[in-house]
């Protein structure tokens, strides 16, 4: 495929967007999506700035997360990835079952979970949105190429989570 088919166009917004762009999974609990499905859309990649392994993402994020991870490394900070994932086909948290996580798609990768937790329920102005320690460098490194920031969500805090949809 060409890079225009590699990279979306604009950033898709809520569960239509995200299915037009990145498929139907065919998501069966507790955790497999189609076979079918997988083979067509997740690759593994071996060679992203910052990560030392290899990740297993949809084919749609993986130049748009390397072009964030470098801006990252650009950065000049001294911020280390230790744990990053991205594959986990699973409902969201906290939805009782009733939405899929973007990480279903491999659309969203954590990073750091055990210094940036997720909080939930929570609310804008709560205090405990101070804590996680992902530089805001980088925050805005990722937001520069379209990914949406999951601290900046408005009714859960989750600073380890980049997704490249809104709306979701």
């Amino acid at each position: 495929m060409g890079s225009a088919d590699e990279i979306p166009l604009a950033v898709p917004d809520g569960l239509a967007g995200i299915m037009a762009t990145y498929g139907d999974p065919g998501y069966r609990p507790p955790g497999t999506v189609d076979i079918a499905w997988e083979a067509a859309n997740m690759v593994t990649v071996r060679d992203l700035p910052l990560v030392g392994h290899k990740l297993y993402i949809h084919r749609l994020v993986a130049e748009p997360l390397r072009r964030a991870l470098a801006r990252c490394a650009d950065a000049a900070e001294s911020y280390q990835i230790h744990t990053i994932g991205c594959f986990a086909p699973r409902a969201m948290r906290g939805t009782n079952g009733l939405l899929l996580s973007t990480h279903t798609w491999g659309i969203a990768v954590d990073i750091n979970p055990d210094q940036n937790k997720l909080v939930a329920p929570c609310e804008v102005d709560d205090p405990r949105r101070s804590g996680y320690d992902i530089p805001d460098e980088w925050i805005k490194a990722f937001v520069a190429e379209g990914w949406v920031w999951g601290g900046a969500f408005k009714h859960r805090f989750d600073p380890m989570h980049f997704q490249l949809a809104s709306g979701y």
